[in-house]
């Protein structure tokens, strides 16, 4: 199992460097989150997530958004609402439900952009419509 995952992450699939940025964040936790150690996993995973989210990788795409949204230190990654926005508007256009819902509460709650609940609204329609028509 472990050559088949390192050859998929060396032929650059996207689930693969996902599930690496996933083993890189448990490793960061192990380490003890704060310590000099963890450091190296928390970057491993942010380029994990980058190579995946480059090759169009949804859940990629929106846990760079959620990072970016909230500003992640440990990661080398401060808080920037305008490329959350850009990484999470490029996963909806992967039809990607949580990322239609993450934008809504951007236009909710005006994060990077101006407050607009009746957009809001109808990004959580479109969240509901691509849910119930089981594209994602």
């Amino acid at each position: 199992v472990e050559t088949l995952l390192q050859r998929s992450v060396e032929a650059q699939h996207p689930a693969a460097l996902h599930c690496m940025a996933e083993r890189a964040l448990r490793e960061a936790v192990e380490k003890g989150s704060s310590s000099r150690a963890a450091s190296k996993y928390w970057k491993k995973a942010v380029s994990y997530y980058e190579s995946a989210a480059a090759l169009g990788h949804p859940p990629s795409l929106c846990q760079l958004g959620a990072w970016y949204r909230d500003g992640f230190p440990e990661g080398g990654i401060a808080q920037d609402y305008y490329k959350a926005l850009d990484y999470y508007t490029e996963a909806t256009e992967l039809d990607y439900v949580d990322a239609w819902k993450e934008l809504a509460v951007f236009y909710d709650q005006g994060l990077g952009v101006m407050v607009d609940k009746a957009h809001a609204a109808y990004l959580v329609d479109l969240a509901q419509m691509v849910e119930q028509s089981g594209q994602n």
